[in-house]
């Protein structure tokens, strides 16, 4: 367990999930933008935390890295053989997918990350969700933005699509009614509200011949609610993972708890 990266403090909330205090700080200002570290954590803590309570779902929640994976392979065998070693997708089980669009061609956290005009290094410019029903064959496209992510996701369906294991056309739906934001900076937000009302509130509740409707019209988005729980959330995680564990790998004691610095440079691009 380490305990920093560069100079930020490390959050510890699950084992393949780290947030920085940059993370953190982006959550407590309301101009912040998110970006991999916390929309993986809000991945990680469905599925470990939420789903857990509904074993026979079949449903997959890619993080951010395997959206970017997908959408920029090239080679449809090599997408192929990742998500052939997922159980229930390669033996065609899976009835949902859950996936995290990134308006970039490359990851948050790469090196030759776009530069805005204020010289500020930023990875993507929005957050949007793909939402694939296998049962039906339809991908459901939620954009705060009115379909500014459309041509991004309309990519990553076309890698996913010709890497299923079972081959199959996937029809694009832009949901039109979907929520939108009416700032630059909440895009990510949104994605993670709506994949948790989606996920939670309409297919892991619905009986199994249940018509349910993928329609967010009239859905309010209460965005500063949820940056508040999804830092609370971080917070919780990280004091468990202290108490659990006083000591890192190397016999060196953690590093206390620190509140994040509150201030962060505003991104307005989404």
């Amino acid at each position: 367990m380490k305990n920093w990266a560069g100079d930020d403090t490390v959050y510890f909330a699950y084992h393949d999930s780290n947030v920085t205090r940059h993370d953190m700080s982006t959550l407590a200002d309301e101009h912040g933008w998110l970006e991999d570290n916390v929309i993986n954590f809000w991945i990680q803590y469905i599925e470990n935390e939420e789903m857990h309570n509904f074993p026979k779902a079949r449903i997959e929640l890619f993080a951010p890295s395997m959206s970017t994976f997908m959408k920029l392979e090239q080679d449809p065998s090599v997408a192929k053989s990742v998500l052939a070693q997922m159980p229930d997708l390669a033996a065609n089980k899976t009835t949902h997918i859950f996936i995290p669009v990134n308006g970039d061609r490359r990851s948050d956290h790469d090196t030759d990350a776009v530069k805005f005009g204020d010289g500020q290094e930023t990875a993507g410019i929005h957050w949007s969700l793909l939402v694939i029903s296998l049962i039906d064959n339809v991908a459901f496209h939620y954009d705060s933005m009115n379909g500014l992510n459309s041509p991004d996701a309309r990519d990553l369906l076309k890698g996913f699509e010709a890497a299923l294991p079972v081959s199959r056309s996937l029809r694009f739906v832009d949901m039109v009614d979907s929520p939108q934001q009416t700032d630059g900076w909440n895009c990510g937000i949104f994605a993670l509200v709506i994949m948790k009302h989606l996920l939670l509130k309409r297919l892991l509740r619905a009986d199994a011949n249940q018509k349910i409707t993928m329609s967010m019209k009239d859905q309010d988005i209460d965005y500063e609610g949820a940056r508040k729980t999804i830092r609370t959330l971080i917070e919780e995680r990280r004091e468990e993972a202290i108490r659990k564990q006083s000591f890192n790998s190397d016999g060196v004691p953690s590093i206390p708890f620190q509140t994040a610095d509150t201030t962060t440079t505003k991104r307005s691009s989404s």
